[in-house]
């Protein structure tokens, strides 16, 4: 993978025995993101063991610090990535201050990019959880499975029209340089 981790250090007081580290990687755009990374991630991984999560509002990525472990040592993934999304936990906070739903699924689609995944399973709680159902239908090529946990749905014109407009807005554009901020 070709990707620059600014920090990276073993989480304090992990009792379950299962390898974890915290890093913080940029994505394209500029945002540094922070990650707790469970499992062995130097390790061949198959693609239907990798999982990316995503944690709800006003949460951070330890929301996962209880299932990731129980997830490996069941034999259901092989490394569970755990994002702080911008401007929770310890990643930077956006530029400007804008926070779209539409940034936080590019964000994590290109922090799957980053990792060099290309295939991956999603897993997301509250707001996390209507970003990953939102990454599969932007990049269902990508995605293996999803779990979402008490999840909420994204707003849209029509449900006929939201896959595409969506899939437009990230893919066919560059975020977090031309996102009009609107006056409250």
């Amino acid at each position: 993978a070709s990707f620059a981790f600014v920090m990276s250090s073993e989480v304090a007081n992990n009792a379950s025995g299962v390898p974890c580290n915290e890093r913080r990687v940029k994505v394209k755009g500029g945002t540094t993101l922070a990650l707790r990374v469970w499992g062995n991630e130097e390790a061949s991984s198959p693609d239907e063991s990798k999982w990316l999560c995503l944690h709800g509002f006003l949460d951070n990525a330890a929301t996962f610090d209880l299932v990731a472990p129980m997830m490996i040592k069941g034999g259901y993934a092989s490394v569970m990535a755990c994002c702080d999304l911008p401007g929770h936990g310890k990643s930077e906070k956006r530029q400007g201050g804008v926070y779209h739903a539409v940034d936080h699924i590019a964000d994590a689609i290109h922090l799957a990019e980053t990792l060099g995944w290309t295939r991956y399973s999603l897993m997301g709680h509250s707001y996390g959880g209507g970003i990953v159902q939102a990454m599969a239908a932007v990049v269902p090529e990508r995605v293996i499975r999803v779990v979402a946990i008490e999840a909420l749905g994204l707003l849209t014109s029509h449900p006929s029209q939201f896959t595409s407009n969506l899939r437009e807005n990230i893919l066919d554009r560059d975020r977090g340089l031309n996102i009009p901020n609107y006056a409250s």
